[in-house]
């Protein structure tokens, strides 16, 4: 039964690919979990902490399969709340409680070919945001449709994904990947608001392997594209929108603008990797390289989707890491390093003349903006005879600077940010079947600088009523991301292994706790259950 059901999760996330029918594929394969292929190997597999400190060095397609030697999948049912006041950031919300049921798969066909896949849907409310209107903030902004109101919003998104890879006699490997995801937030409350989105990308590379490591290369598009609605019960509410094209401008011509706007953007991306064919002897190194790039335009729809601002985003990822296994246990170092430029060039117009506004000028590179951001982490494992015990220290620097070059705005901020957890896992009894694990971790957040600064208000407000209005936010935010904190987590969790031992129930659950301005809240709290097979 549980066979049929892992075999049936693996066609519904992975249809027919590359022209292959699954009739001719299982004729030729047998699904079956080998005696070596334990489901108690596969979780102990899984569930090492340097796993995910090595994890973004497999994310190319053609090696993705084989940062794990077992096969594994899981269906999740995820409940989380957070509460955020004065410490997300505006565009997040107070607080926000999440749902999810979560459905992966990773399945080696036999030891030349491997498939993959994830489905999930997740539904998500989000209370007080404010600052931006529009969805995927992180990803649009400084560009953005807002209103001095704000509200609630209620989210939907459904996200597809799948992958194969093969490896060829000649030392080549070959893998392709692809993901969809659907997002959709309404409000039913003025601004009555409706987003839709999709996100389309697809990756494929090759790889070939030498006597001790692999050299694999990809490359990868994307398109992504959202509809913004805004209507209001009240007529005269639509005088307070106004299209926001940084943290202190707005667009005077299409000022109390509250139709449809849209983004469309479409990428690429290019990523190397360096990988030891034998992961788990001796001291092995890890290296990765990878570029993206998306452009973005930000459109008034209904209006033969003119063009008001365009955003040009680069990013450069490098990640080095270190392993090394001994009798005694496993340690890992890992240090990644990853640079974001985004330039935005913003369309001048004239008075209407027709049906048509005539373009009087395109203000190049009027908004920069610089994200560095430098991780360093580490896992120190060590086994007594029935725990292993991990730990896991980490120091992350942040920098963000962003300016504009028509009002002379700057913002400037920097973190540093130490932090350590240990995480224990008991090992499966035979005879009760069941495992525990628990972690606690500690975190502090220093500001090292911060500058915010604007030119002198306007003269004539008539022409820039909601200038006061945009820099109070931006100073809150401001605010926010430069205030000294501490993050106090804990979990809990464990597997029972079935009598039949092809299927294990899992639980757990997380809680963190926020310490700022002489005051401690409960920051996030999760449940998960789920069942691993």
């Amino acid at each position: 039964m549980i066979e049929k059901l892992r075999t049936a999760l693996i066609l519904l996330l992975l249809p027919p690919i590359v022209g292959v029918e699954w009739s001719a594929v299982g004729a030729e394969i047998s699904l079956f979990r080998s005696p070596q292929d334990s489901l108690q190997r596969a979780i102990e597999e899984h569930h090492w902490a340097y796993q995910n400190l090595i994890a973004p060095h497999y994310e190319v397609p053609s090696l993705l399969a084989l940062q794990y030697a077992t096969s594994l999948s899981s269906v999740e049912t995820l409940f989380s709340s957070r509460r955020g006041a004065g410490i997300s950031p505006l565009a997040e919300g107070t607080s926000r409680s999440q749902f999810q049921i979560n459905c992966t798969s990773l399945f080696h066909l036999d030891s030349l070919s491997s498939v993959w896949g994830r489905a999930a849907y997740t539904s998500s409310l989000a209370q007080n945001v404010q600052g931006r209107e529009t969805a995927h903030y992180p990803l649009t902004a400084p560009y953005a449709s807002i209103d001095t109101i704000g509200g609630f919003f209620d989210g939907e998104c459904y996200t597809f994904s799948g992958g194969y890879s093969h490896a060829f006699p000649s030392r080549w490997r070959w893998g392709i990947e692809g993901g969809y995801e659907a997002y959709q937030e309404s409000r039913d409350r003025d601004p009555r608001v409706l987003n839709t989105s999709g996100d389309l990308t697809i990756k494929t590379g090759v790889s070939y392997k030498f006597p001790s490591y692999y050299l694999g290369l990809s490359l990868s598009g994307r398109i992504y594209k959202q509809v913004h609605q805004m209507s209001f019960m009240n007529p005269l509410g639509a005088q307070f929108v106004f299209n926001l094209l940084g943290f202190d401008e707005y667009s005077l011509r299409f000022l109390g603008n509250a139709e449809a706007k849209a983004f469309n953007a479409y990428g690429y991306g290019v990523e190397g990797d360096l990988l030891p064919v034998e992961k788990k002897r001796g001291q092995q190194f890890f290296a990765t390289a990878k570029y993206h790039y998306l452009g973005i335009e930000f459109t008034l729809k209904n209006r033969n989707e003119l063009r008001l601002a365009y955003l040009r985003q680069h990013q450069l990822n490098l990640i080095v890491s270190y392993l090394s296994t001994t009798p005694f246990g496993v340690w890992a170092l890992s240090n990644r390093v990853g640079l974001e430029r985004r330039f935005g060039d913003e369309s001048i117009y004239g008075m209407q003349e027709g049906i048509s506004y005539p373009l009087l000028s395109v203000e190049s590179k009027n908004y920069r903006s610089l994200y560095l951001r430098d991780d360093l982490e580490g896992v120190f494992s060590f086994q007594s005879r029935r725990i292993l015990w991990e730990l896991l220290p980490s120091v992350r620097f942040e920098l963000f600077r962003q300016e504009r070059k028509s009002s002379g705005a700057l913002e400037q901020y920097s973190h540093l940010t130490p932090g350590v957890s240990l995480r224990c896992r008991h090992a499966i009894d035979r005879q009760l079947r069941f495992a525990l694990r628990a972690q606690v971790g500690l975190e502090h957040r220093f500001s090292i600088r911060d500058v915010l600064l604007f030119w002198p208000l306007p003269v004539d407000e008539f022409y820039h009523p909601f200038t006061k209005k945009l820099r109070s936010l931006a100073e809150l935010n401001h605010k926010i991301q430069v205030m000294n904190r501490t993050h106090i987590k804990a979990s809990l969790g464990g597997e029972y292994l079935l009598p039949s031992r092809q299927a294990s129930l899992y639980a757990q659950t997380s809680a963190a706790l926020c310490y700022f301005s002489s005051r401690v809240t409960l920051y996030k709290l999760q449940v998960s259950l789920g069942l691993l097979f």
